[in-house]
């Protein structure tokens, strides 16, 4: 009975000092997450005072040039005051119309200013204050998933190919941003070009290995998302399954995530969708 007490003590013990180093570890952990936190929100802040400043700049650049111009254009039409004062007082018609006549002057260059405005609303932080939200989001995934941080060695820099773009997508300059337009652009219908179903795929390609990337989707209910084999039909109607050459996940209805092995149907339709 004492033996089978005292090995209990001692087991409680040792998990006692377990519960310890784990508090301890747990504690500078979290400390270094807490820390590396506040550090980015301390950058993201000077990021974003830099961008306020930056268009208070322009702003007052902008204005500073308006004002210029409409000194100098008030100092054209006082000029010609005088002389028009002069012409004015005449009362002997015959002599007005003479001076009248003998007048030079040209009108002065001024612009219609009726639709010239100064954007002073410019200064919405909604935006940056959204890229923050989502850096901050992703790097607390990062602190505090070490699952997280392990895949992320696999990252890769993506940038979408305008030439494979369907007709009804823009794609940003540099390559990292699609949406939809109002209409379907002009373009040459190229081999490699989607031309039903509103799909963009990556300039890169990959044979092998493992690769992580980051999508950010604002402002849609429904997706696609994943890879394709580069192989794969891009005319007509798509069907996005493992059979056709595409690997994807998707949402659905908002909030309906699924890992897409088989041809999504909604409506009795079997139809591939894109990113749009």
């Amino acid at each position: 009975m004492v033996q089978t007490h005292q090995k209990k003590l001692q087991e409680i013990q040792l998990s006692m000092e377990d519960g310890r180093n784990n508090a301890g570890k747990a504690l500078t952990s979290s400390q270094k997450v807490m820390s590396e936190l506040v550090e980015l929100i301390k950058r993201s802040q000077a990021e974003l005072r830099e961008v306020i400043q930056t268009k208070l700049r322009k702003m007052e650049k902008e204005g500073e040039g308006f004002i210029q111009e409409l000194e100098e254009e008030m100092v054209q039409i006082k000029g010609k005051i005088p002389i028009l004062d002069e012409v004015c007082s005449i009362d002997d018609p015959f002599l007005f119309l003479e001076r009248v006549l003998s007048l030079t002057i040209t009108p002065p260059q001024v612009k219609d200013w009726s639709e010239v405005t100064l954007n002073n609303d410019q200064f919405s932080v909604q935006e940056t204050l959204i890229k923050l939200e989502t850096t901050v989001t992703r790097e607390i995934r990062l602190l505090c998933d070490p699952d997280l941080k392990k895949m992320q060695r696999h990252a890769v820099d993506l940038t979408l190919d305008p030439d494979t773009a369907n007709p009804s997508l823009i794609i940003s300059e540099d390559g990292k941003e699609v949406k939809c337009g109002d209409r379907k652009r002009n373009v040459p219908d190229k081999p490699e070009r989607f031309d039903n179903v509103p799909n963009v795929l990556a300039k890169e390609s990959f044979n092998s290995g493992k690769f992580y990337f980051e999508v950010r989707v604002q402002g849609k209910t429904q997706w696609d998302l994943g890879v394709a084999h580069e192989s794969i039909n891009r005319k007509g109607d798509l069907r996005l399954s493992p059979k056709s050459g595409y690997w994807t996940i998707w949402l659905r209805k908002g909030n309906e995530i699924t890992a897409n092995d088989q041809p999504p149907r909604e409506r009795g339709s079997s139809k591939g969708r894109g990113l749009c």
